[in-house]
């Protein structure tokens, strides 16, 4: 376990939060940056990040069937593409790396619809994702400067992963650097400032150490995009509080259903994303979405 300063403010003297899982969660009192402090070194992650969690073996709480298996599956499909229909306001085609790709089912999607797809991951898990992993050209492992090539990227993705690194704000400098002058960075996280958060307190769902390590709001965000040297392009505060169902990929009806099903499929991902911004802005929703680029 390592005491580490502020990454936005090198602040050395933060405020105590909670603690969950014998890990202290501090706020730091300059800038409202929220982390685990002191945290685990990289040898202790590494063993943290096995096959298992891969598996899904920490998400179980969220799932009632196995991560990729049957309706949760099909779900999961869709929630990435509504990822990529966000994407697709700003890049339509191009080069893609998808910074903590997990089980590769982003980049899967990504694929299907024309994309030329990379992956990065921290860890190597084996078994069956390891074939997954040389098929969607991963790279695993320490991230350093020269793990892609400068300037090469139209799109790097970050879904749910910046609350999981020991250095953000570098790690957001590097990816800088692999991103074309045109290029679009894309960070999803959980918001420690949402309604949710703050009724929940200690037992909300996302203060899962040493799984997540740092806990933003849109205001800690933001800094940490511009510390890194990038320019932020869109803040987004989104809710999960409405929930709209869609119809279930390959299914079939009659002939007056079939048709609703393909309207509502390809309209519903607007309204959708619509209704959850309006939702996330009145309700300081769980979600927040950053778009970035170069200076």
């Amino acid at each position: 376990m390592e005491k580490i300063r502020c990454a936005l403010c090198g602040g050395s003297v933060q405020s105590p939060l909670y603690t969950i899982n014998n890990y202290h969660i501090v706020k730091c009192p300059s800038c409202g940056l929220c982390f685990v402090n002191p945290q685990p070194g990289e040898d202790e992650l590494k063993k943290f990040y096995d096959t298992e969690f891969y598996s899904g073996r920490h998400f179980s709480k969220y799932a009632l069937k196995p991560y990729w298996e049957g309706d949760n599956l099909e779900k999961r499909k869709y929630s990435q593409r509504m990822r990529l229909g966000k994407i697709k306001a700003w890049k339509k085609k191009g080069r893609l790396l998808d910074f903590g790709c997990g089980d590769c089912l982003f980049l899967s999607c990504a694929k299907e619809e024309g994309w030329d797809v990379s992956g990065y991951e921290f860890a190597s898990p084996g078994g069956e994702l390891e074939k997954l992993y040389k098929e969607y050209h991963v790279v695993s492992g320490s991230l350093a400067p020269d793990s892609f090539s400068a300037d090469s990227f139209d799109v790097i993705t970050m879904w749910a992963v910046i609350e999981h690194l020991r250095d953000p704000v570098g790690i957001l400098s590097t990816l800088g650097k692999f991103l074309k002058k045109d290029g679009l960075l894309v960070i999803y996280t959980v918001n420690i400032e949402s309604k949710r958060a703050k009724k929940d307190g200690p037992a909300w769902d996302m203060l899962t150490p040493p799984s997540h390590l740092y806990y933003f709001s849109d205001t800690t965000l933001k800094k940490a995009v511009l510390k890194s040297g990038l320019a932020l392009k869109r803040l987004e505060i989104t809710s999960e509080l409405i929930s709209i169902k869609t119809p279930k990929e390959g299914t079939r009806g009659s002939g007056a259903v079939q048709v609703f099903k393909n309207i509502t499929g390809r309209y519903l991902f607007p309204l959708k994303h619509f209704i959850r911004k309006a939702a996330g802005r009145i309700f300081k929703g769980t979600e927040i979405t950053a778009y970035a680029g170069k200076n």
